[in-house]
């Protein structure tokens, strides 16, 4: 069927264009993947997905290498610490929660350690979030509720938690990662 999908590999100037192009494809598989589940997709349509990695490293070769040792916490339910691949419509909102929470005036350091609270685990990276929220002004924590609720990463901050059809929590993921990683490369 008919899908136009994204996959973003960005990184440093050094990085070998073969890896950066090989991500990109991986990355492209992956959104496709994702827009061919998505719920509004039909016989011959699939709504359009987008999903990117900023690389630190050039040695990070594979993406989902990369998101399996750095971006998930094994135990008896996983915890993805993101929520790519992003719909057109979640994308845009993400760029546009990230742009927010930079013009709110949250600190970059702060917003780093937002960025990395989730990776303390689910109670620790809870209790991270709640305590740096509560240091930030009224109007910031405004932003970040309105990001965080966006994503339906509020009611159990910063965490979703996907279910099944019985109720029963599969996995749980956050989009406080993606967010405060976006915010850092756009304040570059």
């Amino acid at each position: 069927g008919l899908t136009i999908s994204l996959g973003i590999a960005y990184g440093k100037t050094h990085t070998p264009f073969s890896i950066m192009f090989s991500q990109a494809e991986e990355l492209l598989k992956s959104a496709k993947k994702a827009g061919s589940q998505d719920k509004m997709r039909g016989e011959y349509y699939a709504p359009t997905y987008l999903d990117f990695h900023l690389s630190s490293n050039y040695n990070q070769s594979k993406v989902s290498d990369s998101r399996e040792s750095h971006l998930l916490l094994h135990g008896a339910r996983p915890v993805k610490l993101y929520q790519k691949p992003y719909s057109l419509p979640d994308a845009c909102a993400l760029m546009d929660h990230a742009r927010n929470l930079i013009e709110a005036g949250i600190p970059n350091t702060r917003l780093k350690r937002f960025g990395y609270a989730p990776s303390l685990g689910k109670i620790n990276g809870t209790l991270e979030c709640l305590k740096l929220y509560t240091r930030t002004s009224k109007a910031q924590r405004k932003v970040i509720w309105k990001a965080l609720e966006r994503f339906e990463c509020m009611p159990n901050i910063p965490w979703k938690e996907i279910r099944d059809e019985k109720g029963e929590t599969l996995e749980a993921t956050t989009v406080l990662s993606d967010m405060t990683e976006l915010a850092g490369f756009m304040r570059k």
